[in-house]
C-alpha cells in the first residue's frame, strides 16, 4: 500500500476527527503524543478504503485557470467544472481546486 497522505486531514471528516482530538488532549482525557498515532492511522485507513471500496468512476471536465505540483500532489484550480458521477450530471461556475495525487 502507498504512504498515507496527509492530505486527507483537509477533509471535514478528518478536520472533526483533529478537532476532536485536541479537545481530549486539552481536556487531559487522550495523550499528546497518541493524536498523531490516531492520525496516521486514519489517513492510512482513508487511503487504503477509498482504493479498495470505491469503484464509482466520475467524468470531470473544466477549464483550468492554473495548475501546480508539489512533492507529487497536483492542484487545479478550474474556472468551471462539468461533472458526471453515476449518470448524475451537476454543472457549476463557481471556482474549483481539485487534487490529485501521483502513486510511486
Amino acid at each position: 500500500m502507498a504512504d498515507a497522505f496527509q492530505h486527507y486531514r483537509l477533509s471535514i471528516l478528518g478536520q472533526d476527527l483533529m478537532d476532536t482530538l485536541e479537545e481530549l488532549v486539552s481536556n487531559e482525557m487522550f495523550d499528546p503524543q497518541h493524536k498523531d498515532l490516531v492520525l496516521e492511522h486514519y489517513e492510512k485507513a482513508i487511503t487504503e478504503a477509498l482504493g479498495t471500496h470505491v469503484k464509482t468512476k466520475a467524468i470531470i471536465r473544466g477549464a483550468i485557470d492554473h495548475y501546480r505540483n508539489h512533492d507529487d500532489i497536483w492542484t487545479f484550480f478550474l474556472k468551471t467544472i462539468d461533472v458526471k458521477i453515476d449518470g448524475k450530471h451537476v454543472k457549476s461556475n463557481a471556482k474549483t481546486e481539485m487534487m490529485a495525487v501521483s502513486k510511486r
